[in-house]
């Protein structure tokens, strides 16, 4: 395996600001692509208008709070639109609603019920408003998969939590979640933190933008990174003390945060994206926006207006510092930080390139084993690698003789794998064609024909950049976006144009992915090995790294295999190896080698069969 002539400019993710930090992770190149939910991050929405208006069929979702109104009962008009989202596995929690469609909340309802009122001692008041309430579960079993039960906070009958309707209040929402359970309905709590081990899910509202209509509306929390003083759980506590509470008491994965947007206000776009971004960061269990009504006014949600990008699994713990009001954490395809005081994100994702003459910048393994000759022209070299947003980089060197007045190369790309469907051409049935010209630039091109005639209909510009070569010939490198990629199954062929017509021909190449990598995160090493470079394909993946003579390094890697069929190294010695599944097709692979000399080659075997490692972790010794 060969470069290509392009080198690597290794990405030092937020180094300069990481400095300041009590620690970092060694810098690495994060190349890979993750589907979104393959961390299991889900995505919330909480809806209050008619679902019948609404475009939640056609979005993302994982979790949704609806308007418990008589509307999503049987023979309600939103009925059905309820069950066809819990048909593709979107969990719906009914917000509870009375018979005439009046939301209930558990602590107005408590202050009616049992505070306030003077009938009867206080026992037999608490076990009316605990029987009413279940009554009220009651009408959504079978209907949706749980009741979101909003106002736990004593706030709502009490200035006091020494107050014994306290005591009342807290066994109730225990009681009442125990009974939601025993009908076969989940529970997701709206409260303050110290109730939120009570349900499946917790609700993290005004999560970095609050709301005050006499401050102007929308508004950045001051402070959220920084600890507020409380004396129990059972206060609004917001901010970062909230998530200490959380972590310490392992409800993190159980709570999914809401933040307040407005497409018609940019900056509340900002602070969401960076409520998402923090979200990650602190290993919530899943996020959402939404307008100040929840959208109870009906019509689209706008799925669009925050970016949210999939990180992948984390791969070391977050770090937050108070002083600074910043945020950070590694994840597999990318290092998120956070600057909560200027509501900046950065994200270093994976190849994210700027089209220049001198190229994307980025470095690609010559995946040819030899030249490649044509009648006219010689393809030198080809390399790929993935792009962020499931695009493809492609770098392309060859002669020429005479190139032709149009096009220099054709890329195909059969995005399902079949040859049955697209342009039958060199094995493969091409659903797109990318057309690289003289002029340096190119289009993407998506299949019209009957399979065998040349038709194509223009999509987009693809980014691209042409060079000519000193002995006359051409390096190309090009963007290509949006064909629906899919490792193991999508097919490219790249073939030189000469005369008119395809010329020296490469392919048909199984887009696999390219596996990402990164150094362990381990604050007592006194160094960390350096990856100087990975290659991949079926057979096997190398790791080129160097490290002083005498270090105990771990590598990791992220590769689309299903097990590990054995490791081996020149310059080290293995002294073990583990891995386990990270979900969406890929393993996280561990390998501690002891350094022999400065430079050492790695390689990871995948299992060849189920008897093979092929199981969901696994563990082993050098090979």
């Amino acid at each position: 395996m060969v470069f290509c002539c392009k080198r690597m400019v290794l990405v030092l993710a937020c180094a300069a600001l990481l400095l300041a930090l009590a620690w970092a992770p060694a810098a690495g190149a994060y190349m890979g692509v993750y589907s979104p939910g393959s961390s299991g991050f889900k995505r919330l929405v909480i809806y209050y208008g008619w679902l019948s208006t609404s475009n939640l069929p056609d979005i993302d979702v994982d979790v949704l709070v609806v308007a418990g109104t008589s509307r999503i009962l049987p023979g309600g008009g939103d009925y059905d639109v309820v069950q066809l989202l819990r048909s593709r596995g979107v969990e719906v929690y009914a917000y509870l609603h009375m018979p005439g469609d009046r939301p209930v909340g558990l602590g107005s309802s408590f202050r009616e019920m049992v505070a306030e009122n003077t009938t009867g001692t206080l026992e037999e008041r608490y076990l009316y408003w605990l029987s009413y309430i279940e009554g009220l579960v009651d009408r959504y079993v079978g209907v949706v998969d749980g009741v979101f039960l909003d106002e736990c906070d004593p706030a709502y009958f009490t200035s006091s939590l020494d107050s014994v309707y306290v005591e009342y209040f807290t066994r109730g929402i225990g009681e009442i979640a125990g009974y939601a359970h025993s009908r076969g309905l989940k529970v997701f709590i709206n409260g303050v933190m110290g109730y939120a081990a009570y349900g499946d899910y917790y609700l993290w509202e005004d999560y970095v933008v609050g709301y005050d209509p006499s401050a102007g509306g929308y508004y950045l929390i001051p402070g959220f990174l920084r600890q507020t003083s409380y004396t129990s759980p059972l206060e609004w506590v917001n901010g970062l003390s909230r998530y200490l509470y959380l972590a310490e008491h392992g409800l993190l994965d159980r709570t999914l945060a809401v933040t307040f947007a407005d497409p018609e206000r940019p900056e509340t776009l900002e602070w969401a994206r960076m409520a998402y971004a923090l979200a990650r960061i602190m290993g919530l269990g899943g996020w959402g926006y939404a307008d100040i009504y929840y959208y109870a006014g009906g019509g689209p949600v706008p799925a669009d207006i925050v970016e949210a990008r999939e990180y992948g699994p984390p791969v070391s713990s977050p770090v937050i510092d108070e002083e600074t009001q910043t945020a950070w954490r590694a994840f597999a395809a990318s290092t998120v930080y956070v600057d909560y005081g200027s509501a900046a994100v950065d994200e270093a994702l994976a190849y994210e390139p700027e089209v220049t003459v001198d190229g994307y910048g980025g470095e690609y393994w010559n995946i040819l084993g030899g030249p490649v000759y044509g009648s006219a022209t010689t393809l030198e070299c080809l390399g790929m690698v993935p792009a962020g947003g499931g695009g493809l980089g492609v770098y392309a060197e060859w002669d020429a003789v005479e190139a032709s007045s149009g096009g220099l190369l054709h890329v195909y790309i059969d995005s399902d794998g079949s040859a049955e469907t697209g342009y039958s051409v060199y094995g493969v049935g091409a659903d797109y064609l990318v057309e690289v010209y003289t002029d340096g630039t190119a289009w993407l091109y998506s299949y019209t024909g009957s399979g065998t005639d040349w038709s194509w209909a223009p999509e987009a510009e693809a980014p691209a950049a042409v060079v000519q070569t000193p002995d006359g010939g051409y390096a190309a490198e090009l963007l290509i976006q949006g064909v629906g990629l899919e490792p193991g199954v999508s097919r490219i062929v790249v073939a030189t144009v000469h005369g008119w017509a395809d010329d020296a021909v490469a392919g048909p190449i199984v887009y696999i992915g390219q596996p990402l990598f990164y150094q362990p995160v381990d604050p007592l090493a006194a160094y960390t090995g350096v990856v100087e470079a990975i290659a991949i394909s079926d057979s096997n993946t190398t790791i080129y790294a160097t490290g002083p003579v005498g270090a105990v390094v771990g590598y990791t890697v992220v590769l689309p295999y299903t097990g590990v069929g054995g490791v081996d190294a020149a310059g080290a010695v293995v002294e073990s190896y583990t891995w386990s599944s990270i979900g969406d097709g890929y393993i996280a692979v561990t390998v501690v080698a002891k350094h022999l000399d400065t430079s050492v080659k790695i390689t990871i075997y995948p299992a060849q069969s189920t008897t093979d490692d092929d199981t969901s972790s696994g563990t082993g010794d050098s090979t």
